[in-house]
């Protein structure tokens, strides 16, 4: 195991990289207003996402015994916000459709879970574990659900 050169700045791309996504799902909530509800929360779970990573990073930097791993670049989650920055301004375009946005976000989803995007983290406190199984546990709840979605809309 591989302990990260700069922990925090990678936690601090990560917290972003989950706001962003929020930003996403709330711009196909405005673009998609009979599936609001639908959107929005999952938005408000991806800021609940960027949060509990933020916790992680406090409890890091106070010296608990979660460590943060060297699993990918910070580049390759920079090159991932910059992905979803493109999604949001192809949202605004005319002929997106709400196949187009689900199909985007499951790709985001299962993108996360494949890669072990949470797995960045490691620690042996009770903490650490329950917030890194609630990550990977909610980021599964969110493909199923958009999957659903996607099902009932072909």
């Amino acid at each position: 195991m591989k302990i990260a050169k700069e922990p925090g700045l990678l936690l601090e791309v990560m917290k972003t990289h989950e706001e962003v996504i929020s930003r996403l799902y709330e711009c196909y909530a405005e673009r998609f207003p009979e599936h609001r509800n639908f959107w929005t929360k999952l938005s408000k779970e991806e800021i609940e996402h960027a949060n509990w990573i933020d916790r992680l990073r406090s409890r890091i930097e106070e010296g608990s015994d979660a460590m943060v791993v060297d699993r990918f670049p910070i580049a390759a989650v920079k090159s991932s916000i910059d992905f979803v920055n493109k999604q949001i301004d192809k949202a605004l375009d005319a002929n997106f459709s709400l196949i187009n946005a689900l199909s985007t976000a499951i790709d985001i989803e299962k993108a996360l879970l494949e890669s072990a995007y949470f797995e960045t983290f490691e620690g042996d406190s009770k903490e650490t574990i329950r917030t890194l199984a609630f990550l990977a546990s909610s980021t599964r709840e969110h493909r199923r659900r958009i999957g659903d979605m996607l099902q009932e809309c072909k």
